[in-house]
């Protein structure tokens, strides 16, 4: 059955560019450039997916969302913004918007988003179910401009033969940047061998890496190759670097310089060609201090140095994110496609993320598992991620004493202007006080972690 498409949004250029993202389906497109056309289109028509553009003049349109969402419960809503901006995106979010992207980003981005939309609309008309989703994400998602750096950094280093050392905390994706650097690099068709640093005792990590004689040790019954042989003329990557056991790293830094190694019990040395790739969230600064790791080491992996950020700086990536793994959990639990409540959604923003993307995809299969409806609200988060939430908005970052009176206006204050990046008279109409007071408190705490504007 045919999709009613509207258009809304003054830029005929984004115009032209949809309509060819749209040329190939089979749907019937409206145009609107304010929100009374829109109105009037909507009234006039059976309209299944709204498209908004949200530039400035147009933030009234996230009125129209609203409403048309409160008559219309099954419309879907994409809304492209002028460029990275976490409270523009919240705001969308709020007023009902199911998928959020920058103008600009890649033209995958908005097929993908757009498949996503008619694939909902034709599950509600009974049409043909779902594909069959992957596991999580291929890709390092987000647009935010913390990400953005990452993925420019990634395109870099990747085709180059430059060992590469990831620094980030737990569960940010180094192991997916890994990935990426390798499939971007000069030889993507080869191996792709990922090792656990410090998973195993001294004596059969180095035989698992290095390989062994038989005979080499008790049980060594035959000969082995190793998994630095199997990454020859691939990437090898090392997760939990810093767990690497001190022999082991003195033979990994010879095998950096010389590319070549001697099986354990061996007499003759290997050559091999794999770029080696490591990943750590720990300092190995500190590693180095105590003695745990090589600081000749260090140098050698650090070539080139690329840190992930965690989740709690990338903004609306939260819910990019989050949106992705719904899809695939909604589908793999045969419940259609997922989204996520306005409340769900400001819950999911406010929560800082110790535990990064991994737990943002392990609360959200909880959550997809309890859904009942078509979109996961508060309710369906875990009892434990919800008093880690509301404790976190009362306690310090390291969840101790509660935070002061004092403390709490600092903390808030300082959310409210960095969602409208730095704006004091738009902070303030969202404070509810007067820019003078807010300026005045500005200058009591002399200074703050963002730039200060209007």
């Amino acid at each position: 059955m045919r999709v009613t498409v509207l258009i809304l949004g003054s830029d005929p250029v984004l115009g032209s560019i949809l309509e060819r993202a749209l040329g190939d389906r089979d749907c019937h497109i409206l145009k609107a450039s304010t929100p009374q056309e829109a109105r009037q289109e909507m009234r006039a028509h059976g309209v299944s997916l709204l498209v908004i553009e949200c530039s400035a003049p147009l933030l009234q349109g996230l009125e129209l969302v609203r409403e048309s969402k409160k008559i219309h419960e099954d419309l879907r809503v994409l809304a492209i913004l002028p460029a990275p901006n976490t409270r523009l995106t919240v705001q969308a979010v709020r007023a009902g918007v199911d998928d959020v992207m920058e103008r600009g980003s890649e033209p995958d981005i908005l097929a993908e988003m757009l498949s996503a939309a008619f694939e909902a609309i034709e599950q509600k008309r009974g049409g043909r179910p779902p594909a069959t989703p992957r596991e999580g994400p291929s890709e390092i998602l987000g647009e935010s401009p913390a990400i953005e750096k990452v993925r420019s950094r990634i395109r870099e280093v990747a085709p180059t033969d430059c060992a590469v050392l990831l620094v980030g905390e737990t569960g940010t994706g180094k192991d997916l940047a890994a990935s990426w650097i390798h499939h971007l690099s000069s030889c993507p068709d080869g191996p792709f061998v990922a090792v656990n640093s410090g998973c195993t005792t001294e004596e059969l990590s180095e035989s698992e890496l290095f390989g062994h004689e038989k005979g080499a040790f008790t049980g060594a019954t035959g000969p082995r190759s190793g998994l630095f042989k199997q990454a020859d003329g691939g990437t090898i990557f090392f997760d939990e670097i810093a767990e690497m056991a001190p022999r082991v790293q003195t033979k990994l830094l010879r095998v950096l310089d010389s590319g070549r190694f001697r099986p354990v019990g061996g007499h003759r040395e290997l050559q091999v060609e794999a770029r080696v790739i490591a990943a750590t969230n720990r300092t190995l600064e500190a590693a180095i201090r105590s003695g745990a790791f090589r600081k000749d080491l260090y140098y050698r992996l650090k070539e080139y140095r690329l840190e992930i950020p965690p989740l709690r700086e990338r903004g609306g990536d939260v819910l990019s994110i989050a949106r992705d793994f719904l899809r695939s959990y909604g589908q793999t639990l045969h419940k259609g496609p997922l989204g996520v409540t306005p409340e769900a959604a400001r819950v999911l923003l406010d929560y800082r993320w110790p535990g990064n993307v991994r737990e943002l995809r392990n609360e959200l299969k909880h959550a997809a598992i309890r859904c009942e409806t078509e979109a996961i609200g508060p309710k369906d988060l875990s009892e434990d991620f919800q008093s880690a939430a509301l404790v976190g908005r009362w306690t310090g970052a390291d969840g101790g004493r509660p935070l002061s009176l004092r403390q709490m206006k600092r903390r808030h204050v300082n959310e409210i202007l960095r969602r409208v990046e730095g704006n004091v008279s738009a902070a303030a109409r969202l404070l509810g006080i007067s820019r003078s007071t807010l300026k005045l408190w500005l200058s009591e705490w002399r200074s703050s972690s963002f730039a200060v504007t209007g």
